[in-house]
């Protein structure tokens, strides 16, 4: 055989299989870029899912505990009493609205605390400042009737509640407009 015709086809086959093996090399590259895309996709899409149930399960808590407070006020403020009621119908009413609010408040405040971790700093500090107004609503109308300072206390509370609740809703839907793949590492 002519060496020029072995060096040749020694080249050839050199040149085709690094060829082959850059080719292979950047396919097994571009496979891995591929898959880390498509986790991360997926773990995106995850994380919007469970951040989208997390604040519909506030969404609901949050509207259960201003209609609990709403009726009460409504009872102690006489609204939409047709016919009037007697003092005795109204306490009483008033005390099974106030067992409402109370029997649920430990499973919404579980539930709203299990879903702050999809929350940012800033929506969790109102969530926590309203739980604490809700707490002190609590404890003003515990004190019953007999305490001097419990209607001052009561008011203010609930004065409390209604500023802060919009403020609360308008910091959930911006999160969930401005940063629906956030998560609570990336919105701090």
């Amino acid at each position: 055989m002519d060496p020029n015709l072995t060096n040749d086809i020694l080249k050839i086959f050199l040149d085709k299989g690094l060829l082959a093996l850059t080719l292979a090399a950047a396919g097994y590259y571009i496979n891995r870029s591929l898959e880390r895309y498509r986790a991360a996709n997926a773990y995106n899409q995850k994380l919007a899912e469970a951040r989208i149930d997390a604040y519909r399960t506030i969404g609901r808590v949050l509207a259960e505990q201003a209609l609990h407070v709403q009726h009460i006020v409504s009872i102690l403020t006489h609204e939409n009493e047709v016919p009037p009621r007697t003092d005795e119908q109204r306490i009483t009413e008033l005390i099974t609205a106030y067992n409402e609010l109370a029997a649920s408040y430990t499973q919404e405040s579980a539930a709203l605390a299990s879903n702050l971790v999809f929350c940012s700093l800033d929506t969790a500090d109102l969530l926590a400042n309203f739980q604490g107004a809700l707490s002190q609503f609590r404890g003003a109308f515990q004190r019953g009737p007999d305490d001097p300072h419990a209607i001052q206390l009561l008011a203010e509370a609930v004065c409390d509640l209604q500023k802060q609740l919009p403020r609360l809703q308008t910091a959930i839907a911006t999160e969930l407009y401005e940063k629906p793949f956030g998560s609570a590492a990336t919105l701090h």
